[in-house]
């Protein structure tokens, strides 16, 4: 089961981020943080492509 699962640590300074750690009190931080990546999945999946051509003739492709 263990070759399934893939961990990410996420660091909090307690001085500097005194703010967010409040405000995720006891919440189920894994889940907190799992529907917030799914909704900015999902948010960029909704965004149209945006090209933008710069002078040179250099185009970008925002996505």
């Amino acid at each position: 089961m263990r070759e399934n699962v893939r961990v990410k640590s996420v660091h909090f300074n307690i001085k500097t981020d005194e703010e967010l750690l409040k405000s995720l009190g006891r919440r189920n931080f894994s889940k907190y943080v799992k529907e917030l990546i799914k909704a900015d999945v999902q948010r960029k999946k909704e965004l149209p492509k945006q090209s933008i051509k710069q002078s040179g003739g250099i185009k970008f492709t925002l996505e």
